[in-house]
């Protein structure tokens, strides 16, 4: 018998990072994405947005690839987006998002981090957030980011 426990942190950004979920609705963008993990049977340990991006924590079943589970949130909610009236902005979600895997020791910091995203943002913008994320996991920045993001 095989045993796996494996978590990621998801993260993905608005279409050209442009201030495009509302504040008063984030909870929609959030109970859609849990709606989506659930009708999927991925395991939504936490979510949250900001103005301009998405970070989720997830479990998965090791028969499920990480790209299969961003593609399929970002795809069907920003079908569930487009158009909407609550959000008038939104134009979809950029191309690619971060995946950072999670050692089970550290579910709880993460959740943390991710529940506190207003909090954090009061200092640190969503490039420097992401920039400071790849420089964590030891990724160089320099290589996903130009001077238009």
């Amino acid at each position: 018998m095989s045993y796996t426990k494996l978590f990621y942190h998801l993260v993905w950004r608005t279409y050209s990072s442009e201030p495009s979920i509302p504040e008063w609705c984030k909870e929609e963008v959030q109970r859609h994405i849990h709606s989506l993990c659930i009708n999927n049977k991925w395991i939504l340990k936490q979510v949250n947005t900001h103005l301009d991006h998405v970070h989720a924590l997830v479990q998965l079943p090791p028969s499920v690839s990480v790209s299969t589970v961003a593609q399929t949130l970002k795809s069907v909610s920003s079908q569930t987006f487009k158009g909407h009236k609550n959000f008038p902005l939104f134009k979809g979600w950029n191309t690619g998002y971060g995946a950072f895997t999670v050692s089970s020791w550290d579910v709880a910091k993460i959740r943390s981090y991710i529940k506190n995203q207003s909090e954090h943002h009061k200092n640190e913008d969503t490039r420097g957030e992401l920039m400071r994320m790849l420089s964590e996991h030891e990724m160089d920045p320099n290589q996903y980011f130009d001077e238009n993001w």
